[in-house]
This record gives structure tokens, C-alpha cells and sequence, in this order.
């Protein structure tokens, strides 16, 4: 990574909106049902936005789905069985040091618009959902930046039995490493990638019981798509296996032990 310049600066506004679009034999909400909370956003060794990053990820381009102050989700459209929650994020701002260089820094203004689109399926005690996230960025004063970027995230969570419970995602990203975010050759365009990957936890045990037992599987890859002469290296497969055991001691005191095994498989 590049350590901040003196004098460097990055200004963001945002806008925020959930859009509310109505369909023949939909209903239109303003809040969403008792049944209905927002449940919490998959996770993944790899990504941005909706996807958990780890430290071989570097900052992303600007994001509201993850840098603003803009609710994750607002009203919905009914669609029985289905309840789909739209949101349209807009938003501006400066940046005098796109590249991150010492000499002649790139100066540009920028505008992005940052859509997502939510599905989501309840049904005695399982939560099903497919989300879309989109984040189209246009910098004025240095096209070569601008970016596309895509997530796919289907998710599930399960509660077969009042002590055994499943929660699994999977996911595809189409995006790009900022140029001067990494700490390689500085190219005519930013490195843009695609990645895939599964994600499941299961657990044995009721939150509230006195044990309990949760083991992890992860598995991603990740793969450049263009500057291939010095993105190639960063190619990267990720095995991600963890079990823990949680034991009660008191109301709200719980020990912890845990085993983790990671793997990162560089092509």
C-alpha cells in the first residue's frame, strides 16, 4: 500500500435513496414486516461492499455500499413470496491525488452511482436472498480510472432444529484495483479481476445453550484480467477451514477456543 501524501485529500458527498418500483401484484411499503428485519450481509475471505476483504485486498474504489452513512436497507415491494429491497445511492467528490504519486499527481472530480437490488425469501425459520450490487464510477479528469464494478451474492440461512443451524453464501465479483493502491508497476489502467467463492457455517448448539459448536468452509479464487505481466502473481486460490467451541460461563460471559486453518495458493 501507499502511505498517505502530504497535502493528499479525498472529498465524498453522498445521496442516498431507496427507489421504489411497483409491478402488477405488488405492494408497496414504507417499512418493512415484523417478520422481515434485514438479516446480516454474507461474508468471504475475499471482496468488497457486500464481501468481507482480507489484507491481500487493497482499498477499493469509492463505494456507497460500504463508505457512506446510507441505511443498508429502507422500505420494500411486497411480491409474495419474495420481498425485494431497492436502493440507488448517488454521489460526488474530489480526489487530488487519484494515483497516489509524488510527481505530477492527477487531480480529478468524480461522481458515483451505486445501485442494489435485494431479493429475499422467508420461510419457517429459513431466509433465502440473491442481491445485485452495482458501483459505476466516472472521474472527469482521468478517464482511465473510471470504473464498472459488479457483486452477485446469493445467501441462505437455515434453522433446521432448535439446536442445528446452517448458514451458507456464494458469490462473484467483477472489479479493480485503484491504480497506486498496490504496491506494483504503476499501469496505463487500473487492474481489474473477477472472483468467485462459497462460504458455509454450521453450528450445534443453541446461542443461548450451554455449548456450542460452529465449523467454517471457505473457498475462493481470485484472478486478474488484464495487465497480466505483473498482475499474473497476485492470482490467488484461498481454502479457508476454522471449528470453534463456545462455552457459557455466566448470562453474557462466554470462553472461546478455536482452531483456523487458511491456505493462499498463488498461481
Amino acid at each position: 500500500m501507499h502511505s498517505p501524501l502530504p497535502g493528499a485529500a479525498l472529498r465524498f458527498a453522498s445521496l442516498g435513496a431507496s427507489l421504489f418500483v411497483l409491478a402488477a401484484g405488488a405492494t408497496a411499503q414504507t417499512s418493512a414486516p415484523p417478520s422481515s428485519e434485514p438479516s446480516a450481509p454474507p461474508t468471504a475471505p475475499i471482496g468488497a461492499g457486500l464481501v468481507r476483504p482480507n489484507a491481500a485486498l487493497p482499498a477499493p474504489t469509492p463505494n456507497l455500499n460500504s463508505e457512506a452513512a446510507l441505511p443498508t436497507r429502507r422500505g420494500f415491494v411486497r411480491a409474495e413470496p419474495v420481498f425485494i429491497y431497492p436502493f440507488l445511492g448517488v454521489g460526488f467528490g474530489h480526489n487530488d491525488n487519484l494515483t497516489g504519486v509524488r510527481d505530477n499527481p492527477i487531480s480529478s472530480s468524480f461522481w458515483v452511482l451505486t445501485p442494489r437490488l435485494t431479493g429475499e425469501m422467508r420461510s419457517r425459520g429459513h431466509i433465502h436472498s440473491l442481491t445485485y450490487a452495482g458501483n459505476y464510477g466516472r472521474y472527469t479528469g482521468s478517464s482511465a480510472d473510471d470504473f464498472n464494478e459488479h457483486e452477485v451474492v446469493a445467501a441462505t440461512q437455515n434453522q433446521f432444529t432448535a439446536r442445528a443451524d446452517l448458514t451458507a453464501s456464494a458469490f462473484w465479483l467483477d472489479k479493480q484495483d485503484p491504480r497506486g493502491s498496490v504496491n506494483r508497476p504503476l499501469s496505463a489502467e487500473p487492474d481489474r479481476y473477477n472472483a468467485y467463492g462459497v462460504n458455509a457455517t454450521a453450528g450445534y448448539g443453541a446461542r443461548t445453550a450451554q455449548g456450542r459448536l460452529e465449523f467454517d468452509l471457505g473457498l475462493t479464487d481470485k484472478e486478474y484480467q488484464n495487465n497480466r505481466a505483473v498482475t499474473q502473481p497476485f492470482d490467488v486460490a484461498t481454502l479457508n477451514l476454522a471449528g470453534r467451541f463456545f462455552y457459557r460461563l455466566a448470562p453474557r460471559t462466554r470462553a472461546l477456543t478455536e482452531i483456523r486453518y487458511t491456505d493462499y495458493d498463488y498461481k
